[in-house]
This record gives structure tokens, sequence and C-alpha cells, in this order.
């Protein structure tokens, strides 16, 4: 706590030099209730699964109960989680935009020259804290997994932490901030990228399938305006001793104002390494033995668990490239109706760096399993692609309505199920997963900076493959598994939200 409040008086002091300091934020909560949902978490209640279709398997559900990691095999033995499938009603964080705080300034150094910081942390109202899904992930024996927003990790500042010169040639940011593929995705989704929409909602279509990435630190952000088009660069620097490629990222983007009321965006990134974290099984800690946590390799019945006195919290890494295109754009085709549109594509492959990443075992502070790294995921490519279309219309200057349909669809492939850094894996066939989400919000401002609003959605997932069954070492499966959970069914949500801004 001494050194949290040391570094905030430094940062203040830092502050007081400029001539340009704002202290900003946002603060949007609503009482809501989901149905088909995983569980808001006792110990982090905001974390309410809202999109139940991007839920860990079994979200709020242990779907590893007594069992530990079998090394023999390469993966935990355990079924496919049962989706959880009860109503939750909680309060939900960032809904319409992402709660947050922050401080930004700017000093002129003279002949146009500007140098800039922005330190920006998220917010969790419902349980006073930042996010930290990494946390929650590892904590095997909390049964709370993948109910939270992934896409912060529970740094101090886990939005964006940046330093930059900006001038007539443009600007250059340094730090942890977000990649391309937000900025772009930001300005073509009809509710840009609150909660209650799939792009934004965990992130994952903004991380190249992993919402671990769609903030990138070791980073350098280029933006400059050419004509009629606003141009930036992204290049992240994995930070891998002696593998410079490792955990790289690269993307570029592009809005042009084609006319005055079309603005067209364009977009694509490649991920090196990207990776997407679970719950690892937990660790035995031998109460005869010598004392040091180490994995058995066997399952531990329910009845024997009286003799485990400890486990030690640590992430399962599956790690792959991402390549990502981005196309979309917004209309403003009246005085008070804004349309918006886009498509994003995904595809995944496996990394170009998997021995170094076999020797990455911990991510933010918190451990990952090294018997649960998986280097080599796919059998034959995934891709992942999602269209959308909607709009705000202004009701009266201070009533506004906004709605969209997103069609999203997890393309059929071949894992690698077991054994996913050999030569000769167990695989597994899923099958293509294809949903349909409507979301719709009506927003009432009770002053510039402060509104109410109603918000409700509607998702419906198909079930063309078979739904939770066991993946068996040494046994290929070629009958097509569902890639979710909660294949087959339909989840609403329904909320009552408050935002204000400062």
């Amino acid at each position: 706590m001494k050194k949290t409040l040391i570094a905030l008086a430094s940062v203040a002091a830092l502050g007081a030099a400029h001539a340009d300091v704002t202290l900003y934020g946002v603060i949007d909560a609503a009482a809501t209730s989901v149905s088909a949902a995983g569980n808001s978490d006792a110990n982090n209640p905001g974390n309410i699964n809202t999109l139940n279709s991007y839920a860990s398997g079994g979200a709020g559900v242990s779907s590893l109960t007594g069992k530990v990691f079998n090394g023999a095999s390469g993966k935990a033995d355990a079924l496919l989680g049962s989706g959880a499938n009860g109503r939750v009603n909680a309060v939900a964080n960032g809904l319409l935009q992402g709660s947050r705080w922050g401080m930004k300034g700017s000093e002129d150094l003279g002949q146009g020259l500007k140098a800039n910081f922005v330190l920006e942390s998220a917010l969790n109202i419902a349980g006073g804290t930042n996010p930290n899904d990494h946390l929650l992930l590892a904590n095997y024996n909390s049964s709370q997994t993948g109910a939270g927003d992934s896409g912060t990790n529970g740094q101090m500042f886990d939005r964006q932490a940046t330093v930059g010169l900006a001038g007539d040639f443009g600007s250059f940011d340094v730090g942890f901030q977000p990649n391309a593929n937000i900025d772009a995705n930001a300005s073509i989704d009809p509710f840009a990228l609150g909660g209650i929409s799939p792009v934004g909602f965990y992130s994952s279509w903004n991380g190249g399938g992993s919402s671990y990435t769609r903030m990138a630190s070791n980073s350098i952000k280029y933006k400059t305006s050419m004509g009629m088009a606003q141009v930036e660069a992204f290049y992240a620097m994995g930070g891998v001793s002696g593998n410079a490629g490792a955990g790289s990222q690269v993307g570029l983007m592009t809005k042009v104002q084609a006319t005055p009321r079309l603005s067209l965006t364009l977009a694509a990134s490649r991920m090196n390494d990207d990776v997407s974290f679970d719950s690892a099984p937990i660790t035995i800690n031998n109460s005869a033995g010598t004392g040091n946590n180490k994995d058995t390799g066997v399952a531990i019945p329910t009845a024997a668990n009286a003799g485990i006195v400890g486990y030690s919290p640590a992430l399962a890494a599956k790690y792959y490239n991402a390549t990502t295109a981005i196309f979309g754009g917004s209309f403003q085709a009246s005085s008070n109706l804004m349309l918006k549109a886009g498509y994003i594509t995904i595809t995944q492959s496996n990394p170009s760096n998997g021995s170094a990443d076999a020797l990455i075992f911990q991510n933010n502070g918190v451990p990952i399993n090294p018997n649960a790294i998986v280097t080599q995921p796919f059998a034959t490519n995934q891709t992942r692609t999602i269209g959308f279309v909607g709009g705000t219309y202004d009701l009266t200057p201070t009533n506004h309505l906004t709605a969209a349909y997103y069609r999203g669809t997890l393309g059929a492939y071949t894992a690698n199920a077991y054994g996913g850094n050999s030569t000769s894996p167990t695989t597994q066939v899923y099958s293509s997963n294809t949903y349909n989400y409507y979301a719709a919000a009506y927003v009432m401002d009770l002053s510039k900076k402060t509104n109410v609003y109603v918000a409700a959605s509607y998702e419906s997932i198909d079930n063309p493959g078979i739904g939770n069954a066991a993946v068996t070492a040494g046994t290929s499966g070629t009958t097509p598994m569902n890639q979710t959970t909660s294949a087959g069914t339909t989840q609403t949500l329904i909320a009552v939200g408050l935002r204000t801004s400062f």
C-alpha cells in the first residue's frame, strides 16, 4: 500500500510540471439479469458473464473437479466443461462503455512539438477493484473461470501507459496501449466496443482471437494524416530473450473520409505467438514428501482430496499465430441517424516460435503451469468471422436509440487435443458453430456527462456437432464436437444502468 501511494504521489508530481494535466474517467454500472450465464464471482461481482458463447468451458463451473494435470497425455484429464445455464442477477460493469479512470498530460515544447503521456486503468465498480481475470483463471478452487473481462490483466494501468511526442509529422507513443485492431473496430462497431457488443466483450476480436493481447506492452504506435485519410501503424516487440519475433505484433489501420457523410475503415494485423489462457489444474503438495509442489500426473479421486494440503494457482497457456483483417465504415444517413457496419476475420495457425513460448512460465505475476503449455494446438488452421450492422438514432437531442445485429461463425477445424507439443498428437474434429446476436439500448442524457439507459440483448447459438464429451488420449476424434459449451442454447439480457464521466 505504501509503495502504491508513493507511486501515485510521484505521478502527481510529474503531472504538476506539465502545462496541461487532466484527470478523467468513465463509470458505467447496470443492474442486470442474464439467462444461461456463468456465476458472478462473489469476490469480483462485476464479472457477470454477458455473452455465454465466449465463456470458457463451463463458465462459473469447475470442469476439473477431482482431476489434476496428466503429463503423459499433454492435457488435463477432464470432460469439456458443462456450461452454466441458470439466470444470474448482478451488477454488470461497462455495458455501454468500459469503466476507467486515467491521467493525461501534454507539455508544449515549442515549434509545434508536444510531449504527451497517458496513464489509464480499468475499474470494476461492483467489486471496487480493477479487473484481473488472470487471477480468476489461475484460482482453480474458486470455480469461477472465464466469467470476467479478460481483456484487462490487473496491472495498475491496465488500459494504457504511454509517453510520446506529437507534431506536424503526426504522433509517436510508446509503452502499453491498445493495438490497431481496437482503434479500427471502435470506429465501426455500433456499440463502440461496449460490453453489450460481442466485439467488445472479452475483446478476443481485437486480440487476434485472444482477449489478453488486444493491449500490447513494449509497443510503438504512429499516427498521421494524409489528405482525407488517417493512418496508424502499430508494432509491439515480444521481449523474448534471443528471439525477436516471439510474441511480436504488427498492425496497420487507415480511416478514409470518402465523402462528407461516408467514412471507411480498413485494418490488418499479424500476431506472432498470440496466447490464450485458461485455468490450469491444481498441483499437489505431498504432505508426506519433500513439501515441494509437483505434478503427480494422475487423477486424484474425490475421496482422496483430504490428502491435498495445498495447491499452486497457475495458468494453462495455448500459443498460436493470428492474422486479422477488418473492413467497415460509418454513414451519416441524416442529421439524427448514424449507421455503422463491419466485418472481421481471424485466422489462427500454429505459432512461429513454439520453442520460445514453451519457456515462458509467468504472465503478469501469475505462474504458468510448465506442463500445461501447448505450442502446436492446430492440426488445421481455424478461421472465425463476424459481420455486423447497426446504428444510432437521435429521437431528440437528449434521447438516443442504438440497435445492432451481429452474426459470428467459429469455423470448423481439427485440433491437436492431446500431446499438443508432440510429433504425433491425438486430434479432435470440431464443427462450425454460428451465433446470431441482437442488442439495443435506449439512452437518456441527464446532462452532458451523465445519462441513464435501458439495454437488452438476445443471442442464439446453433448446435451442429455433439455436446459435452470426453476427449480421450490416444484416440483421435472424427465426430465433430461443438466449439462452445453454449451450443444449442439461447441467452437474454436486460439491464438498467447509469453512466457518468468526469
